[in-house]
């Protein structure tokens, strides 16, 4: 945050506080949303960019087989049914733990899988094919939006807001699942 957000944070009552951040939250979330909708509007409208391609084939041009297997190895837990387990089990690890509430919130991190194949099937946006680009691997699904990606910033940023404002978790832990919630959201 902002050394102005913090300033008035710090002015303000707790409950105040507590509303302010909600509602900066909120904002947050409604001005993805909108760019989510912008987006998919635009994609379905327009299936194949040139730019993505282009993009796509410059990036290609510095390819390398560890790092075409990184990748692969990133995407793991993107993958159902890994990605069903890892959201279950961090689930259940809060609720044991006495953190109940972000148990459940954790939980329904699973009906965004069910959003995002919603919004696959209305965008139909076709995966680029081996004419256009090269391949690491074959997916059966339509390409936007990612799957991986979102279920990545949802699950993992999800863990970092959680980490930061969560009391009683150990520094040590609390480093560990940042450290893990950045590298995947960035992978």
């Amino acid at each position: 945050m902002s050394g102005k957000v913090i300033l008035i944070l710090v002015s303000m009552s707790k409950r105040e506080s507590m509303q302010f951040k909600g509602t900066f939250y909120w904002s947050i979330f409604a001005f993805l949303l909108l760019i989510l909708i912008f987006l998919s509007i635009f994609i379905a409208h327009h299936p194949i960019v040139q730019a993505d391609i282009a993009i796509s084939n410059y990036l290609q041009q510095y390819h390398a087989t560890w790092l075409d297997n990184a990748m692969v190895a990133v995407s793991f837990f993107g993958e159902l049914p890994y990605s069903l387990i890892v959201v279950i089990l961090a689930a259940i690890i809060f609720y044991v733990t006495g953190f109940k509430r972000e148990g459940y919130y954790t939980a329904s991190i699973l009906i965004s899988g069910l959003v995002i194949l919603v919004i696959k099937n209305l965008v139909d946006r076709p995966r680029p094919t081996a004419f256009y680009v090269r391949l690491v691997g074959i997916n059966r699904f339509q390409s936007f939006p990612s799957g991986h990606m979102l279920s990545y910033t949802l699950f993992f940023g999800f863990l970092l807001i959680l980490m930061f404002t969560l009391k009683g978790v150990q520094p040590t832990l609390k480093k560990v699942l940042v450290a893990i919630s950045i590298f995947y959201i960035t992978s």
